[in-house]
């Protein structure tokens, strides 16, 4: 259960059966290298741990105590930091949208929360690296990265990239800059989280330590430790409306199935509905179009024709749109009409 320089310490296999030795052991052990019985049994019953402590700091904050809306505002935040974190280390985007990734969604889930410590007010929040049932001998441990562990690394560049953004924005942080940060996990939705994490008026400061567990290759020493005054909440909240807003892409051809004709009387609007393919993905593309395009689309649509659109493209959220097209053409017996 516990070897160091030489010394080993074991209980029965079958600790279960007399559970009061097997506290007994850990409590002595964890006095004697001075350490939470908590985070103690973690080590010792269950394979390895990342460690996250979110310590809530304030000068209005009473000893022991914290404002319950603040409490709820640091889990839920925290919960929200690894999905979006989680997302990000899968495939990178300015804005989420609530579209997080599955695996993500099941580390922030199953992240474990332990006993608040004293330190103003520490959240320990533990993610489980190592793989289920332990270490078998099929992995070697110095290079082994489990998706939790990517998770929690990819955490931790993001809070330490943000960290510099929120610094730079005085000097109007670039376009560039930003998308050199989401690349590494920035997001609206992590910048918004933290936002909400310093919203109570009586948190002054979140503080996010990391510990890494003995699995994998350990993240630089420059992203184990990362602060945001209050003050930081109206950078933050300008990270993440920049972060959202739609990004134009350039002017490109598109191709692909007629799969809905549309007209909106109130807005006055015809649109087409086309099935393409954006950086390898089938997107839903929404084209507006004149009347006269959207009456030959009825034509191209009952024969099945394939359509292509030349525009500039913009992610608003959930749906990519192209509002005014160069061209809108239907590809007929090798040539467009």
């Amino acid at each position: 259960m516990w070897a160091k320089d030489g010394f080993r310490l074991a209980v029965p296999s079958d600790w279960k059966s007399d559970y009061g030795l097997a506290r007994g052991t850990i409590e002595r052990l964890a006095t004697a290298i001075d350490s939470n019985l908590y985070s103690l049994w973690l080590k010792l019953a269950t394979d390895a741990f990342d460690l996250m402590n979110f310590q809530i700091i304030g000068e209005s904050l009473r000893p022991g105590f914290i404002p319950l809306a603040a409490a709820t505002a640091a889990v839920d935040g925290a919960r929200k930091l690894i999905a979006s974190a989680g997302t990000s280390a899968v495939h990178p985007r300015r804005h989420i949208n609530r579209a997080y990734d599955l695996q993500a969604r099941r580390v922030s889930r199953e992240a474990l929360l332990g006993h608040t410590r004293d330190g103003s007010f520490v959240f320990p929040l533990y993610v489980q690296i190592g793989p289920e049932g332990g270490d078998d001998g099929l992995f070697d441990v110095s290079e082994f990265e489990s998706f939790p562990r990517r998770v929690t690394r990819t955490l931790a560049e993001a809070l330490a990239v943000t960290r510099r953004l929120v610094d730079d924005l005085e000097q109007n942080a670039s376009d560039g800059s930003l998308e050199d940060a989401v690349s590494t996990g920035v997001s609206s939705e992590l910048c918004s989280s933290l936002g909400k994490i310093l919203k109570n008026d009586g948190i002054g400061k979140l503080r996010i330590s990391f510990s890494w567990g003995p699995v994998g290759a350990i993240p630089p020493p420059a992203t184990t430790n990362v602060s945001f005054d209050s003050s930081a909440r109206p950078a933050l909240k300008s990270l993440a409306e920049r972060l959202s807003a739609p990004v134009p892409d350039r002017e490109m051809d598109y191709a692909g199935r007629l799969i809905t004709i549309g007209h909106d009387p109130e807005e006055r609007e015809h649109y087409l509905v086309v099935h393409v393919y954006r950086h390898g993905r089938p997107v839903e593309l929404k084209v507006f179009v004149n009347r006269e395009v959207h009456s030959r689309a009825v034509r191209w649509y009952e024969n099945r024709t394939t359509v292509v659109i030349r525009g500039t493209m913009i992610d608003s959220g959930m749906q990519q749109v192209i509002r005014t097209p160069t061209s809108v053409k239907a590809f007929v017996e090798d040539r467009l009409e």
